[in-house]
């Protein structure tokens, strides 16, 4: 158990060490290192005060969260963006670059009261809203004594989740008790929250932001034209978000998938930057065998394997593939986002560890838009089925595609939600 002015002294004396962390951090990202000091809470301002203060941890919270910070700005809000990582940092960046009505962009402070109340006092938005699950206690605090309202949207609480921040006693429920909307994504995940303390009548069902996602019709057209440079009657997968441990798994499933196609094709895409050198100590030693993305967008007949050496680039890849593995899923990470290649109506194949996408998961597999795989054995052997039945692998995909089609209309009821919290606080 643990209070609140505790937890203030433990932040406070770990700040220091936190620093260090991201500092270090930095010697393999050196973009890390950049966005010190806003970590701090230290940056340019004070700045014009009622922005909307959206925040995404990763790169995919970002990308979900673009259609509603549009929906913000298109009624004529100021949207100031924070993310935790640099991925998160770039897709923002990319979205949203010169718009008028972009308030600024930061790193989020860390979790300090020193840290937290600097970033308030600069920001000074008119309601904070955090996507997926973001309880930090300082922060939550420190919004609360500032009378800014909170919206917890796209929010997701796992049995396991609950179960360790009920350990933490009154300083979680006092943190929920902050929180002036939850907006989650399924009912179990609401169930959860009022458990945890968030009062019910503060709480909604209103789906997951990932079913409103958007593509860059761009990267789409160039996908289509890499498939038309592979070839067409070429087989061609793609395994997105590799995280490290699968890497082994998913080339030594490739090879088995070759002895039956010789000509098939696999596009690594690594879920970090840092593995991008190391993906290729993996692959066979054979002259060609291989390509970097980044040597020139060229992919020849030799090669058997397509390291893509870039960020952000994930729907030009699966716009030129067959079957798409979703990766973060054969090792206990918890999977990452399958709605990008079901939107595309690409058959979507994942590991037993899914427990970030566990409803969309269930949702994909109940409508025969996904494929459980549990190791090389069974990765390879889905591949050579989808491969060698063109009519099986397009139905699946189009099963996939008509569940990212039945859940969307998220973005406009979150927006409506947030819009109803502000409303409520400019008339008490």
């Amino acid at each position: 158990m643990i209070n609140l002015k505790l937890y203030q002294g433990i932040t406070t004396a770990l700040a220091p060490i936190a620093s260090a962390y991201v500092w270090l951090k930095g010697i393999k990202e050196p973009s890390y290192r950049e966005g010190l000091p806003e970590r701090q809470g230290i940056f340019s301002g004070p700045l014009e005060p009622g922005a909307i203060w959206i925040h995404a941890a990763s790169m995919g919270e970002a990308k979900a969260a673009i259609p509603l910070v549009k929906a913000m700005m298109d009624r004529g809000d100021r949207v100031f963006v924070t993310t935790t990582t640099p991925a998160g940092r770039r897709v923002f960046l990319n979205a949203f670059e010169g718009a008028s009505l972009l308030a600024g962009q930061a790193y989020i402070p860390f979790d300090s009261p020193a840290a937290t109340k600097r970033f308030i006092g600069t920001v000074r938005p008119k309601v904070a809203v955090l996507v997926e699950l973001e309880l930090w206690p300082n922060l939550l605090n420190e919004l609360n004594k500032q009378n800014i309202p909170i919206a917890i949207i796209s929010a997701r609480l796992s049995c396991r989740s609950l179960n360790r921040y009920l350990r933490l006693g009154s300083l979680i429920r006092q943190s929920a008790n902050c929180l002036s909307l939850v907006g989650t994504q399924t009912q179990a995940d609401a169930e959860r929250f009022v458990e945890l303390g968030v009062p019910s009548e503060r709480v909604q069902t209103l789906g997951s932001l990932k079913f409103d996602q958007k593509f860059d019709e761009d990267q789409l057209k160039r996908g289509r034209r890499l498939r038309l440079t592979i070839g067409s009657e070429r087989p061609v997968w793609v395994a997105v978000s590799v995280r490290e441990g699968e890497e082994k798994i998913v080339v030594a499933a490739h090879e088995k998938l070759r002895e039956h196609y010789p000509s098939a094709l696999l596009v690594i895409v690594p879920r970090h930057e840092t593995q991008f050198a190391s993906i290729a100590s993996w692959l066979p030693e054979t002259k060609d065998s291989h390509v970097f993305w980044s040597a020139g967008n060229q992919v020849p007949s030799s090669a058997a394997f397509l390291i893509a050496d870039v960020m952000g680039e994930v729907p030009v890849f699966l716009a030129a593939s067959d079957v798409a593995f979703v990766g973060g899923s054969l090792v206990p990470v918890g999977g990452h986002n399958p709605l990008e290649p079901a939107a595309l109506g690409v058959p979507v194949l994942m590991g037993p560890y899914v427990r970030n996408f566990q409803q969309i998961d269930e949702i994909l597999a109940d409508a025969g838009g996904r494929l459980r795989v549990a190791d090389t054995e069974q990765l390879a052997k889905s591949l050579i089925f989808l491969i060698g039945d063109a009519s099986e692998r397009r139905q699946i995909g189009q099963r996939a595609a008509a569940v990212f089609s039945a859940h969307q209309g998220v973005c406009k009821r979150t927006a409506a939600a947030i819009f109803k919290v502000l409303s409520d606080q400019a008339s008490d």
